[in-house]
């Protein structure tokens, strides 16, 4: 049985202009790398699971967002198949990020580090990255 989900996913740079990824450890085959976000609760619309996902993954209270694009992602989480749609938002301004508040939410999803990383880091990784094809999507929607 396959299970649908919508879910927001935020894009984050430094001043560097490196994109921040999360490490997950739970629920895939292998530990893999993604964007901060998560799924849609009932009656969410995708930008307030954005800004819930902003605080609860990355403790920042206040975020502005610019929507950038869609797209679907297919995989196996927990022994479950998951289609997934998913909405890409830019987080153009936002307040401090990563503080003890998110320690919680961390250890329950398994994010065991968190990293920035340069375009040029996400071509050359062996990891497993998601979305596959963010350095295309961010060079056509943010570089």
């Amino acid at each position: 049985m396959v299970k649908y989900r919508t879910a927001a996913r935020l894009i984050l740079f430094n001043d560097r202009h490196e994109v921040l990824l999360l490490k997950h450890t739970i629920g895939y085959e292998q530990p893999y790398w993604s964007t901060p976000g998560g799924g849609l609760e009932p009656g969410e619309t995708s930008q307030q699971a954005a800004r819930r996902e902003a605080k609860e993954e990355l403790g920042a209270e206040f975020i502005d967002l610019k929507q950038l694009w869609t797209g679907e992602a297919r995989y196996t989480y927990k022994g479950q198949k998951v289609i997934q749609s998913e909405i890409f938002f830019l987080a153009t301004q936002y307040s401090t990020i990563l503080g003890p508040s998110t320690a919680g939410a961390h250890q329950l999803e398994g994010i065991t580090e968190t990293r920035w990383w340069s375009v040029e880091h996400l071509n050359t990784s062996k990891e497993i990255i998601f979305p596959k094809d963010l350095v295309a999507k961010l060079g056509e929607f943010c570089l």
